[in-house]
């Protein structure tokens, strides 16, 4: 398999409607082959409204923040014979009038958010109460990137007076803390420290124990709440009894802040649904 990731122009027609004018991010050769686009936040909705690409919802729509580019991994469809390579793929998709140029052509198989172009207020909607108040962009100055893992994350909750506590043995590293609502959610954190991989992993854990009783409602709305998120998704442990909310971060690449603020909203905007049905099962 050969790929491609020189960054370029690239037009695709719809059945009906204007055509989608998208930077080209990659292109991987193969059968069935697959392009890498980028597009906006506007061109997300539009991709949605019209159905392009073979995207189908159903109930509540996937959604992302605005302002945010969105990384789509479309593949060819079996309309498109053969292995291509990249090369023949770019010049085929560069006419204009090949039928790779119509967007009935792919179907997306993944995607990915960039928001490293946000502030944090276009990704924040409310603030934390209390010892837990999120302060506007400029108030602080962010840990830099080079720093290790856990120094990054335990400068940003000092900065913050967001109050935790370390929790280590000779394998594990974990910050834990908790975060409380205006609206009276509250619920303990912790953020799993992973050095060698460069990465943090940060758990919201639902404060009710999670019966199997509850999993075929749970599942049908995680499904439907997991669907709105690209880096972060909801999981339940049965034999723990659990229900987390997990982000994973790379603090060197990501804004540690607008990750962890994803996670901690993600929950609390969850928060009520999964507790009428925590609160039927008990």
């Amino acid at each position: 398999m050969s790929s491609d990731t020189d960054e370029t122009a690239l037009t695709f027609h719809p059945p009906t409607g204007e055509s989608l004018s998208v930077a080209l991010a990659g292109i991987d050769a193969g059968t069935p082959a697959s392009v890498r686009i980028r597009l906006t936040a506007d061109q997300w909705d539009r991709v949605i409204d019209e159905s392009l690409f073979s995207v189908e919802t159903e109930g509540e729509r996937p959604s992302v923040v605005d302002g945010a580019i969105i990384e789509a991994e479309l593949q060819a469809t079996d309309s498109v014979d053969g292995e291509l390579s990249a090369e023949a793929i770019r010049h085929r998709l560069g006419s204009g009038d090949d039928p790779l140029c119509q967007t009935e052509s792919w179907h997306v198989v993944s995607l990915q958010e960039d928001l490293s172009a946000l502030s944090t207020e276009d990704l924040v909607s409310d603030v934390l109460e209390g010892n837990y108040e999120i302060h506007p962009p400029g108030e602080y100055d962010k840990p830099v990137a080079s720093e290790s893992v856990l120094e990054t994350v335990t400068a940003y909750l000092d900065a913050e007076d967001w109050p935790y506590r370390i929790v280590e043995d000779e394998t594990d590293c974990y910050v834990r803390t908790a975060v409380k609502f205006d609206e009276g959610h509250e619920w303990n954190v912790a953020i799993h420290i992973e050095e060698q991989s460069t990465r943090c992993m940060v758990y919201s854990t639902f404060p009710e124990p999670i019966s199997s009783e509850m999993l075929p409602d749970l599942g049908a709305l995680l499904v439907t709440k997991n669907y709105d998120y690209l880096t972060s998704a909801f999981e339940v442990d049965p034999t723990e009894s659990e229900l987390t909310f997990r982000t994973i971060i790379y603090p060197k690449s990501d804004s540690f802040e607008k990750r962890l603020l994803e996670n901690v909203f993600g929950m609390n905007e969850a928060y009520d649904a999964i507790a009428d049905i925590v609160s039927v099962g008990t």
